[in-house]
């Protein structure tokens, strides 16, 4: 199976960081527990199989890294959320300019003045 690096989580970032510099709308994480292809962000623990003896990679040395994509999703979320919100409001900006100006232009005109 292929495989992408993880970066300890880098690349995550460097994904949500080209989205929002295409000023994407939406965001879909496609993967959530894709262990066989790496690209896992469900919360991760370290740890053995008593049975199977397989072993379970985690995200890092830290307890609170076991959640580390989710906590980074939550935040690129809220980035995005905050963007779209921040380019609303200046198309909202550019909109009322804009009508403004036309009806100052027919204000004009209809004065006769030019």
């Amino acid at each position: 199976a292929a495989r992408r690096g993880r970066e300890g989580g880098k690349y995550y970032e460097r994904m949500w960081e080209a989205a929002m510099a295409a000023e994407a709308e939406v965001v879909a994480v496609t993967s959530f527990n894709e262990w066989a292809e790496g690209t896992q962000i469900e919360p991760a623990r370290a740890r053995v199989g008593p049975e199977s003896g397989f072993a379970y990679q985690g995200y890092g040395d830290a307890e609170e890294d076991e959640t580390m994509y989710i906590r980074l999703t939550k935040a690129w979320g809220d980035k995005l959320v905050a963007e779209r919100r921040r380019r609303r409001v200046l198309e909202e900006e550019a909109m009322a300019a804009a009508l403004q100006t036309r009806q100052r232009l027919e204000a004009l005109e209809e004065s006769g003045a030019h």
